[in-house]
């Protein structure tokens, strides 16, 4: 025969002539173990905020890094337009001397004939 039963109204047990029964209790903190779960608390709290302004220094750093990227890329495409502009400016030379060139060799040749009809 069981001797205990639960009661569904109260939720404590009891005997078989219905006195409740004294549930065990689960075993208190001491103050001490609340002092370490408070200190360790605090301590967790603390990290967690270091680490909060950890991040907020990184996120500061990296918007640094990319307008420091955002202006070394104006100053890329610059130098870019600058090379550009040079080299159609060694290109337009090369023609003057290409067209030079070509302009000796006739000259050349007509002071050459003009000096073989004087012989």
């Amino acid at each position: 025969m069981n001797t205990f039963r639960h009661t569904r109204s109260t939720g404590f047990a009891s005997d078989r002539f219905g006195r409740q029964l004294q549930q065990p209790t689960s075993p208190q903190p001491s103050q001490q173990q609340l002092s370490q779960q408070s200190t360790a608390m605090d301590a967790l709290e603390n990290r967690i905020n270091a680490m909060g302004e950890k991040q907020k220094s990184n996120d500061e750093r990296m918007d640094s890094m990319k307008a420091d990227i955002g202006k070394l890329t104006e100053f890329t495409k610059s130098v870019v337009d600058q090379v550009k502009g040079m080299q159609n400016q060694i290109s337009g030379m090369q023609t003057s001397v290409t067209d030079l060139t070509a302009n000796m060799e006739r000259f050349q040749q007509s002071m050459s004939q003009q000096l073989a009809m004087t012989q």
